[in-house]
């Protein structure tokens, strides 16, 4: 399998992951695929995050054709950071990997070859297995992991309907050509899930390939920017805000059912946190593209106005229990 002509960038946005990047970069050295660069972008890390990194430097000159490790002046932010890396980038690819995740040894080979083998997408995607925060490189090494994150194997053209409906596609499982960014770009400031802003920008005219095997290992931690916050209003309204955003920027390419599968989940969202705000704008921008509210979900509207949703449920709960 092994065409180590292509040179990878291996993209490593650090902030505050002391305790995991070591087990991500004894992950990048484990690869079997022999022609990579590594950057890493430490973002003005609170803590040793930097120094973790620095004690690799070695032993990553020795492995890889060229590395670069640099500690910003100042915080960008996740999506300037990612953009950051990427413009440093000499690869044919571009592999982003988040420095408290882990790829599988063989992960980067598999994707290039996949690609290699199928010219007719611009990336590809794999899925993952999901790991715990105490989870180590050398916990994984050697044992069978078999905790799939695996929301969907959707491939091809034409797949922007699905992905608005769900973003299935799990980044550090990414491999993106060079061509993709000259041609698409990087990475839009304006959205907080930049990432799947992305898939959908690509998605809209180009193709996305799934390969059906899993290459990296992703941590499931409490403080992930993806795990939903209900204590976190502020917090909530800006990822809620942001999704809506998507969905006006995409839905001249997505179809009726799609608008519906991805409303239907906003407003149920926004009854959990009684969010009347929310909820009456959601409700709107249903009757705006014609989408039908069910009886049930009416009845949730009902229950997140009185402020009741909360209780109802854990009643409801406790019943089927018994």
């Amino acid at each position: 399998m092994s065409n180590n002509n292509k040179l990878v960038s291996v993209l490593i946005p650090s902030y505050n992951h002391e305790k995991y990047v070591g087990d991500c970069l004894e992950s990048v050295l484990a690869q079997t695929y022999s022609n990579i660069e590594v950057i890493i972008c430490d973002d003005k890390s609170k803590d040793n995050t930097y120094e973790v990194i620095e004690r690799y430097r070695q032993r990553l000159e020795e492995k890889f054709s060229r590395i670069c490790i640099i500690e910003n002046d100042n915080n960008l932010g996740i999506v300037k950071n990612c953009n950051k890396l990427i413009s440093l980038a000499k690869g044919d690819y571009y592999k982003l990997l988040a420095s408290d995740d882990m790829l599988r040894p063989d992960g980067i080979e598999k994707l290039v070859f996949f690609l290699e083998s199928h010219k007719e997408h611009n990336m590809v995607y794999s899925y993952g297995d999901r790991i715990g925060e105490n989870i180590t490189f050398k916990d994984v090494v050697g044992n069978s992991i078999n905790n799939p994150i695996k929301y969907s194997s959707v491939s091809g053209k034409s797949i922007t309907s699905q992905l608005m409906a769900e973003n299935f596609i799990l980044a550090p499982s990414v491999l993106i050509p060079k061509g993709t960014v000259e041609r698409w770009g990087v990475f839009s400031e304006e959205f907080i899930f930049e990432d799947w802003e992305y898939w959908l920008r690509v998605s809209v005219d180009g193709s996305i390939g799934y390969l059906d095997e899993s290459t990296t290992y992703y941590r499931d931690l409490e403080t992930s920017a993806s795990r939903f916050i209900k204590k976190d209003r502020d917090r909530y309204e800006k990822f809620i805000d942001n999704e809506l955003k998507l969905l006006d920027r995409y839905k001249e390419y997505i179809t009726y059912e799609s608008k519906y599968k991805f409303l239907k989940n906003k407003l149920r969202q926004a009854c959990s946190v009684e969010d009347i705000k929310y909820i009456g704008k959601i409700r709107n921008i249903m009757m705006e593209e014609d989408i039908k509210v069910s009886i049930k979900d009416r009845l949730l509207i009902l229950l997140a106005k009185l402020r009741i949703y909360d209780k109802v449920k854990r009643v409801y709960r406790k019943f089927v229990k018994k």
